[in-house]
C-alpha cells in the first residue's frame, strides 16, 4: 500500500545536550539517512510540502553576540573551526534544502524549546535549573551571564501555520519569542516562584554548564519569517512561567 502526503514535518533527532555528546558517531548519518529519504520522496511528489526542524547550531557560530539575517554560516568553514556533529548535520541538510530551489522545502531553525515535561535529565540550563527545583538541591552556577529565547508548543505552531498558508517557499527561518531573557533574570523568576536555591561559584566556567559548547547569547535577531506573517505571543520569561507552572503543578499533585 502506497500513501501520498500533503505536508511532511522532520522532527526526528536529539534534543537534550547531554545525549548529543553521547551520539556524535551516530548524529551525521542517521539525520542525513531520515532527511535523503524525505527528499527522494519529493522528486516523485512534487507539491509535497516538507518542514524540516533544524537548529540554531546550524549558523556554526559561538554566538559572542546573536546571530542575524547577515551572518555568514561559512566563515567557520572558512577559518578551520573544529564542529561538533549535531551543528555540521543541520548545517549540511539546510545546504542540500537550498539547492532544491524548485521544492517547498523550509527549515525552522530553533534555538530553545520547552515542552510539557520535565527535562530533569537534560544537560541544558533549563534543564539543570529545573532539575534542582524538582529534587530541592542547591544549583551552582558561576557570575557570568548568558541569554536564552525559549518558544514553546503554541508558539512553534504558530510558525508552522504560516508556513503551510504559503506557496513556493524554499528557506530556512529563525524562531523566536518576543523577547528572550538572562540566566540571572532566570535564576531571579525561580527563587521567587518556586523557591530555587542557587549559590554562585567563581570557579566554574560557562564551559561546565554547555555540553555542546559555549553559548553566551544563543538566540537570533533575524525576523524574516515575520512576512510569512509570524508574530510570538509570549515573551521568554512567559514561556518559562507558563511551562513551569505546568512541570510544577502536576508534581505537587
Amino acid at each position: 500500500m502506497s500513501y501520498t502526503f500533503d505536508v511532511i514535518i522532520n522532527f526526528i533527532g536529539c534534543g537534550d545536550p547531554s545525549r548529543l555528546k553521547q551520539k556524535q558517531d551516530e548524529i551525521l548519518r542517521v539525520n542525513d539517512t531520515f532527511d535523503n529519504l524525505i527528499l527522494s520522496y519529493l522528486k516523485s511528489h512534487p507539491k509535497t510540502k516538507y518542514i524540516y526542524l533544524s537548529s540554531g547550531a546550524s549558523y556554526l557560530s559561538d554566538f559572542e553576540k546573536p546571530v542575524d539575517r547577515l551572518f555568514d554560516q561559512t566563515a567557520a568553514i572558512k577559518l578551520g573551526k573544529v564542529l561538533d556533529q549535531y551543528s555540521l548535520a543541520k548545517f549540511i541538510s539546510e545546504l542540500k534544502h537550498r539547492n532544491l530551489k524548485d521544492h517547498f522545502i523550509v527549515d525552522l531553525r530553533i534555538f530553545n524549546y520547552l515542552r510539557g515535561r520535565l527535562p530533569e535529565l537534560e544537560a541544558s540550563l533549563i534543564g539543570q535549573i529545573f532539575s534542582s527545583i524538582k529534587f530541592g538541591v542547591e544549583f551552582r552556577m558561576n557570575n557570568l551571564d548568558v541569554r536564552r529565547d525559549y518558544i514553546n508548543a503554541e508558539i512553534f505552531y504558530k510558525a508552522v501555520e504560516c508556513v503551510l498558508e504559503c506557496d513556493g517557499i524554499n528557506a530556512a527561518f529563525d524562531l523566536y519569542s518576543c523577547e528572550p531573557i538572562s540566566k540571572f533574570e532566570i535564576l531571579e523568576l525561580m527563587s521567587e516562584r518556586y523557591s530555587l536555591r542557587y549559590k554562585i561559584d567563581n570557579m566554574l566556567t560557562l564551559k561546565d554548564f554547555n555540553t555542546t559548547g559555549v553559548k553566551p547569547n544563543y538566540f537570533s535577531t533575524n525576523d524574516e519569517i515575520r512576512k510569512l506573517g509570524f508574530a510570538p505571543t509570549f515573551s521568554s520569561r512567559e514561556v518559562l512561567e507558563m511551562e513551569a507552572e505546568k512541570l510544577f503543578n502536576v508534581i505537587s499533585n
